[in-house]
């Protein structure tokens, strides 16, 4: 496990979102919230901070809990559906084009 970096606490919210739209795009577009978040792990890994690493009273890492904060601000942006099926993620229109544009 990664201890995190020291010269911050925590990672930018707005990192996770190209992250996010990478994850899924890999995926064809969609997929289930139990893939996309390790794969969001692992492009983000390098870049925790130590708060990343802290684990929840609910036993999450302070990490996996923003993602999914974060897929919340997707949908009200309209990068991501908001009516899937519970715990399945998908991309909208929106925002596969712009994860289509990220490297």
């Amino acid at each position: 496990m990664n201890v995190g970096r020291q010269d911050y606490p925590s990672l930018e919210h707005e990192a996770y979102i190209p992250a996010l739209l990478k994850a899924l795009h890999e995926k064809g577009g969609w997929a289930p919230r139990w893939e996309a978040r390790p794969r969001v792990g692992e492009l983000l890994n390098n870049r925790f901070g130590w708060k990343d690493w802290e684990k929840r009273a609910d036993g999450q890492y302070n990490w996996e809990y923003r993602i999914d904060w974060m897929r919340k601000r997707m949908v009200m942006d309209g990068l991501m559906e908001g009516n899937t099926p519970r715990g399945m993620w998908q991309l909208t229109e929106e925002g596969k084009r712009q994860a289509s544009r990220l490297p």
